[in-house]
């Protein structure tokens, strides 16, 4: 189920300098997503490829989702299926 600011609300980060436990010290790139589900209901819906080769060859990569609300409106956000190809 999402809002109106899904785009802000839920986001996909990558990192080539994250150390575990300390997520605040790492630099976070935003990855787009190229598609969102269209409307207020719970069909999953695929998010289309996103594109990682510009960190082809790095051995320490983090990928990350961050989920924000408010208590005036909370979406819900279920990931599944994450596959990463190299």
């Amino acid at each position: 189920y999402v809002t109106s600011n899904k785009p802000t609300e839920q986001t996909v980060w990558i990192s080539t300098n994250y150390t575990v436990g300390a997520p605040s010290t790492a630099i976070w790139t935003q990855l787009i997503a190229p598609t969102w589900p269209s409307g207020s209901d719970w069909t999953f819906v695929s998010s289309g490829d996103i594109d990682l080769s510009a960190y082809t060859g790095n051995s320490n990569i983090c990928i990350a989702f961050k989920y924000a609300s408010t208590t005036a409106g909370a979406a819900t956000w279920e990931i599944k299926n994450v596959v990463v190809i190299e």
